[in-house]
């Protein structure tokens, strides 16, 4: 009898553990903004992230508004191209106008969370973030997909989910300029219902988010590099001219 109690309660820890990786926990992501919007689209288990659409480009469209913008690193191309990968998103996508919420790796059918160490980039990877507007008193959740990395082209794209504000594409391409300088270009296709929000507020807050994502890139490899660096040198030079 005390070996089928035994047995019944190990089938039932077993149970619980695998339903609570095959479903998101809430309690583990702490922007209310974000997880207000997983819930708005009844995003409980993998099988419901596997149903997530993206609004997609895979080129130029010209229907949609442009924001493009370069940046400028020291390193060589190599070198910058893998710290794309392997910056962890709770990394890249936390400073002053940006936290990192939660993100759900297709490939796995898993959940990752602040707490825990990220896998390195890869295609399918759907990542959630916050955006903290007018010094915090506005919130904005923003989710994008991993569609393509192409590293023989030096390319990385990305696509606003179906349900999203915008619709649209980012595309990140990678330029050897030699002597150990990498250039980054980020291109954005982009397309809401406001024509307001598409031409005077877009363009000005998309720029200071994704120069936040590109210095927390450069910041962890000048420290990935053992570069002496304050804790705060984040700073890249714009090349928004080439």
């Amino acid at each position: 009898m005390k070996a089928l109690i035994a047995t019944t309660l190990f089938l039932m820890l077993i149970a619980n553990t695998l339903f609570a990786q095959s479903n998101i926990d809430f309690r583990l992501i702490k922007q209310k903004k974000i997880k207000q919007a997983i819930k708005k689209e009844k995003l409980i288990s993998s099988a419901d992230f596997e149903q997530v659409k993206s609004s997609c480009l895979c080129s130029e469209d010209q229907k949609f508004s442009t924001h493009k913008k370069s940046y400028l690193f020291n390193f060589p191309v190599e070198k910058v191209w893998s710290a794309y990968l392997k910056t962890p998103p709770k990394q890249a996508w936390n400073d002053k106008l940006v936290s990192f919420g939660m993100m759900y790796e297709s490939d796995q059918q898993a959940f990752h969370y602040q707490n825990e160490n990220m896998p390195d980039a890869n295609v399918g990877q759907l990542v959630f973030i916050n955006l903290h507007l007018l010094k915090g008193f506005v919130n904005v959740a923003v989710a994008h997909k991993i569609m393509e990395i192409n590293q023989s082209e030096g390319l990385i794209r990305t696509c606003y989910v179906e349900s999203g504000t915008s619709h649209g594409t980012q595309f990140v391409r990678f330029y050897d300029l030699g002597n150990n300088q990498t250039k980054v270009e980020h291109t954005t296709f982009y397309r809401s219902k406001s024509s307001f929000r598409d031409k005077r507020l877009y363009p000005f807050l998309h720029e200071k988010v994704i120069t936040e994502f590109h210095q927390n890139i450069n910041h962890f490899l000048m420290l990935s590099e053992k570069e002496l660096v304050r804790p705060k040198t984040k700073e890249l030079a714009k090349l928004s001219k080439l």
